[in-house]
């Protein structure tokens, strides 16, 4: 161990090991600073940033909470979650998932429009976990 260095192996997760068992970090300052066992529940990093462990960046969190906030899948056509291209239509879709169903927002011409279909609906049904753009 070398003084002033993070505790912690990285992967997808900063993990500690204690009693020869590894623990996710974020977890262990969860339950650090506010003496609560996230137990079933997910420690959700506000930000997005695995790596950022500081407690104002964590929060309780659903499973389904904790999926809001995900980042932009690498093979998105509009740059946008939920918002993607209809060749056959030639028009742009938007849609969001609620409760493991999805609802389809609209089609537009415009994908400007589109975009703030998709941004309107996070508000509705996202609130706090929504993703910060």
């Amino acid at each position: 161990m070398i003084v002033g260095r993070e505790a912690g192996t990285i992967g997808k997760y900063r993990r500690i090991r204690f009693n020869d068992k590894a623990y996710p970090a974020h977890r262990l300052a969860y339950y650090m600073y506010h003496g609560i066992d996230p137990l079933e529940s997910e420690v959700d990093h506000i930000d997005g940033n695995y790596y950022n462990n500081k407690i104002d960046n964590l929060r309780l969190a659903t499973h389904g909470e904790n999926q809001r906030n995900r980042k932009l899948q690498i093979n998105s056509t509009s740059g946008r979650t939920g918002v993607c291209w209809y060749k056959r239509n030639q028009t742009w879709a938007s849609y969001i998932y609620v409760d493991k169903k999805r609802i389809h927002l609209g089609s537009f011409t415009d994908k400007e429009d589109a975009i703030q279909a998709r941004i309107e609906a996070e508000k509705k049904y996202f609130g706090e976990f929504r993703r910060g753009l």
